[in-house]
């Protein structure tokens, strides 16, 4: 398959329109309910305090902080990976492997903060 883009690094400029109309409705589409929408602002600001503190923001650490704040949402750690794989998806974190944890992005910042 040939691939036009400019330079030696294809970024997403070199997408074609309709495939970046598509990724900035799922970055931008609210979550499908109000459970879905807590459980995302719940780990978000989990992630950020991680972030902010310079501690990795493991599934496990995770899983745990939802138990001893948030103790009618808490989420077991093969939940959390779950929620974290579909932030990932709409560019709200970075999942890293390893002690990397994980991290949010300025685009999961904006989100949480129009969410609070």
């Amino acid at each position: 398959m040939l691939t036009v883009c400019n330079g030696t690094v294809l970024t997403k400029d070199d997408l074609p329109q309709y495939q970046k109309a598509q990724q900035a409705v799922d970055i931008e589409s609210p979550p499908q309910n109000p459970l879905q929408q807590s459980e995302h602002r719940m780990i978000l600001e989990i992630v950020m305090q991680c972030n902010e503190t310079g501690k990795a923001a493991s599934r496990e650490y995770i899983s745990a902080k939802t138990k001893e704040h948030h103790a009618s949402l808490f989420l077991s750690p093969q939940q959390v990976r779950r929620r974290l794989e579909d932030l990932e998806k709409k560019g709200l974190i970075i999942k890293r492997k390893g002690r990397g944890g994980t991290r949010m992005t300025e685009v999961g910042m904006s989100y949480l903060e129009s969410l609070l």
